[in-house]
């Protein structure tokens, strides 16, 4: 059977019934004439018609050499490697064995060299790299419009802060996503920092939350992590999109998060991720030098366990169950002292004036009753997921920032269609 293969050039090849493969070497009107990619070997032939139409309709002179079945399977997988060097962030070494993984002992035995390949996939990643330059400072350079649009041709740069801004915002987005954002109430955010270009400290998003998934529908660029950028990006957002104004939010317990979300969205329930909670006890557990313990003593892990299990108790319950439990001698008081001055409150004053101060991170931002009761997600899992997910495809940290945008604009195609896929089924 005659038929085309495409070449890791871009073109194609002809492969006979027989299994000689062919390159083109001209078109004269209606004739395709290709010649043996063998090199010495000169037959030729001539084809017709295209596609699956195509036909041998004449050759000239015979092989010298026996054809290789196996090599249209080589051709493949040299094309395989050429669009995912172009495509992915995957090391030469993934590509090279991702190529070929269903490929024979014939075919590999024919496949160039492993350092021959990874010169061609490192070659062909530098020809897709090549159009803008790589900036070294988060001010002074243009975004190309290929970069500033999905392969759809819809805007996907929702703001830039500037060209001349050394504290530059870069917030990528759709309209579908922030028409998600404003019919689909809960939301889910936090920050990233390996996953992030070098020029930027962290990578932030924003996620709808469906079906207890969190879908990512904007990637947010930042200079830092300090309350002002977070009100800069949300007040962008709200500015862009006024109808933005989502009901309930789960984040990390991070003030300059919270305070942003406070102040430009003041209706919205915050929530402390649960995951967290027990994450921070925990880190504090070892910072006093009680690892050791915690890990081998049942009855102690299960004690410190409860000021996690705290959040599962009413909201007007809860400073009566920490006094209890604090009451306990085998907790260290180091660890009750930091749980009451963080979520509790510490006491200040006597008589009278004797009051407890604001904590922290006051009990309704981490109380799980209300979400738990409404069978709501308690933990920011799934956004970590999805960072994890991202910084496997990236492999190295801090990648270049025209690979990081090529990556999340592959994120945006299938988150989009992965909400619409959510909300049909709802509906």
């Amino acid at each position: 059977m005659v038929r085309l293969i495409k070449s890791s050039r871009g073109g194609f090849k002809l492969v006979d019934d027989l299994s000689y493969v062919y390159r083109m070497d001209k078109k004269c009107g209606l004739k395709t004439h290709w010649k043996c990619t063998t090199i010495g070997c000169k037959t030729r032939v001539s084809s017709e018609g295209e596609g699956n139409d195509i036909k041998i309709v004449k050759s000239f002179g015979e092989h010298e050499h026996p054809s290789n079945p196996s090599l249209p399977g080589v051709e493949d997988a040299k094309v395989s490697m050429r669009a995912l060097a172009r495509t992915s962030m995957l090391s030469s070494r993934t590509i090279v064995a991702q190529s070929t993984s269903t490929l024979d002992a014939n075919a590999m035995a024919i496949l160039p060299k492993t350092s021959s390949l990874s010169r061609n996939i490192r070659k062909w990643r530098q020809c897709a790299n090549s159009a803008p330059p790589i900036p070294s400072e988060r001010s002074g350079y243009s975004i190309p419009f290929e970069y500033r649009t999905l392969d759809s041709g819809e805007n996907f740069l929702l703001y830039d802060s500037g060209v001349m801004d050394d504290q530059r915002i870069l917030i990528f987005g759709t309209q579908g996503g922030l028409n998600d954002l404003t019919n689909i109430k809960d939301w889910s955010c936090d920050g990233t920092f390996k996953c992030a270009p070098s020029l930027y400290y962290q990578l932030f998003t924003l996620h709808v939350v469906v079906r207890h998934s969190s879908i990512p529908r904007i990637f947010a660029l930042l200079p830092n992590k300090t309350t002002n950028t977070y009100l800069r990006l949300l007040g962008c957002l709200k500015h862009i999109h006024p109808r933005l104004n989502p009901e309930n939010v789960m984040m990390d317990f991070e003030k300059g998060v919270i305070s942003a979300f406070e102040e430009v969205f003041p209706q919205a329930n915050l929530s402390g991720c649960l995951f967290h909670l027990a994450k921070n006890i925990y880190r504090h557990v070892v910072n006093i030098g009680l690892r050791e313990r915690y890990c081998t003593d049942p009855e102690f892990n299960t004690k410190i366990k409860c000021f996690t299990a705290l959040a599962f108790i009413p909201e007007d319950e809860v400073v009566d169950a920490f006094m209890e439990l604090s009451d306990d001698d085998d907790l260290p008081q180091e660890l009750v002292s930091y749980f009451e001055a963080t979520y509790i409150g510490g006491i200040r004053g006597v008589g009278e004036r004797r009051r407890r101060i604001q904590p922290s991170f006051p009990v309704p931002l981490w109380n799980m009753v209300e979400r738990a009761q409404n069978k709501s997600i308690r933990s920011n899992n799934s956004v970590e997921g999805f960072h994890n997910a991202l910084q496997s495809i990236i492999t190295n940290s801090h990648p270049n920032l025209w690979k990081f945008i090529n990556l999340i604009k592959k994120e945006e195609t299938y988150s989009m269609k992965k909400c619409v896929m959510y909300t049909e089924e709802i509906h």
